[in-house]
């Protein structure tokens, strides 16, 4: 083949990926979906066993942290504080070593990571709950264990942030990168999956703790991360087994880029006084998965009608609209009666209730956007960009706990509130900017 040539389909292809027109995906046969659940199932097991003991530990840490400081805060806050400052540090790291490694032998370092850091917070926090009054003479000790729960802790989500880049957006967009349909069914269905764990997880980790002790739970979840690595590798090798696509990159990273052959072996926090209750993890549980599930079913539908670029737009201004709905009433008292501020409690919770609506948009634009970015950037080149995306969204994850530091008195919450709805419209300009100037009248 000529440059030229070379040079056309290359053009070609980009045009193709730009473009927004309407889309008519030709349903895949029988045998054709078949194929492809054999690698996508797999692939969603081993996801799913890897993105369970993720959430159950984030959650799980958080309680024990607060148990082992005297029912105080700082623990924890000194845990937030660490697990977003090495995703800010090192995030792109991972989303560039996900680009250059081999994707098998990439993705099985990042499971083994994450569960052996895992595995070694949850033995120092075992260490601390059992053998709490010994250690209660050694404060050096302690002190070594409790840094090490949370360095370990910490670091374990460096190993979620790779399996989400490898698996929830290079594996996918492997698989499926030319059936746009297909495509969005999968981002949302992966999406799913870490919901469902993130909100079932601190239930079942709430029961455990409640009808257990912390130390039994501990230790399973211990015992959980240290057996489910075998399963988590066999179920995506099984993947790349099913999947041609995945072999074919496997192959070609591990020749092209790491010039050598492809190995083929390789925060949620809680009160104090609420810990033990269930029924509120219940009750917090169904309204997330109400709102949060509720796009992962919606983006499939609205894609193929109005593109990817359509659907982030609608969904950042439904977030705005019902963040806007709930937020006017309390400045219009705010405004109107400055001394009236501290008694509109129950405006505030109004807001709040309306607020909830809010998440739908906001995952529809997060899948929507995540779906943008497999199809515009280059498969060589979506690894590093993930990267950065996410530390980006933990370095302003962490500024809100920055903020809530600097501004601690509930009467200025509503300054918080303010600044989020600012956050929230510059983000829609920008996404109406970038809408505006890929749309094809623009282009013309």
């Amino acid at each position: 083949m000529s440059s030229a040539d070379a040079d056309g389909d290359e053009g070609q292809a980009l045009l193709h990926n730009r473009q927004e027109a309407v889309q008519i995906d030709l349903p895949p046969s029988t045998h054709e979906r078949s194929e492809r659940d054999k690698a996508q199932k797999p692939l969603m097991l081993a996801y799913a066993m890897a993105a369970w003991a993720w959430r159950s530990w984030e959650f799980a840490v958080a309680l024990l942290l607060i148990q082992l400081s005297s029912s105080s805060l700082r623990l924890v806050s000194v845990y937030g504080l660490a697990d977003n400052f090495v995703r800010v540090a090192f995030g792109g790291s991972v989303g560039g070593y996900v680009g250059r490694r081999c994707i098998a032998s990439g993705t099985r370092n990042f499971l083994l990571l994450q569960n052996a850091c895992i595995a070694v917070s949850a033995a120092c926090a075992a260490a601390l709950l059992g053998f709490k009054e010994e250690l209660g003479h050694s404060g050096w000790v302690r002190w070594i264990l409790l840094a090490s729960t949370i360095g370990c802790g910490a670091t374990s989500s460096l190993g979620s942030l790779g399996i989400q880049i490898a698996i929830e957006k290079r594996a996918v967009q492997a698989m499926l990168r030319d059936m746009p349909s297909a495509l969005a069914e999968a981002n949302s269905g992966f999406r799913a999956i870490d919901l469902t764990c993130q909100l079932a997880a601190p239930i079942v980790i709430g029961l455990l703790m409640t009808y257990t002790s912390s130390l039994i739970a501990t230790i399973l979840l211990l015992g959980y991360t240290m057996l489910v690595w075998i399963p988590e590798v066999h179920f995506f090798q099984r993947a790349v087994h099913f999947s041609p696509p995945l072999r074919a990159i496997s192959h070609h990273e591990g020749s092209q880029v790491d010039k050598g052959p492809c190995d083929s072996t390789a925060t949620s926090s809680s009160s104090t006084s609420s810990w033990r209750s269930t029924a509120n993890s219940v009750r917090a549980g169904f309204s997330a998965v109400l709102h949060r599930l509720a796009a992962t079913a919606i983006f499939p539908m609205l894609a193929p009608r109005l593109g990817l670029r359509g659907t982030g737009l609608l969904g950042t201004y439904y977030q705005l609209a019902w963040l806007t709905l709930g937020l006017s009433p309390l400045v219009i008292v705010t405004i109107l009666q400055p001394d009236k501020t501290p008694h509109v409690l129950g405006v505030q919770l109004n807001g709040q209730n309306l607020q909830r609506l809010l998440i739908a948009g906001l995952w529809t634009f997060d899948l929507a956007v995540t779906q943008l970015m497999q199809d515009l950037i280059a498969p060589e080149d979506l690894g590093l960009v993930s990267g950065v995306a996410g530390s980006l969204d933990s370095l302003f994850f962490s500024m809100s706990f920055i903020a809530a530091l600097f501004v601690a008195d509930p009467g200025l919450f509503f300054y918080l509130m303010v600044a989020s709805w600012c956050l929230t419209a510059c983000a829609a300009s920008l996404y109406t900017i970038f809408y505006v100037r890929t749309s094809p009248i623009h282009e013309q």
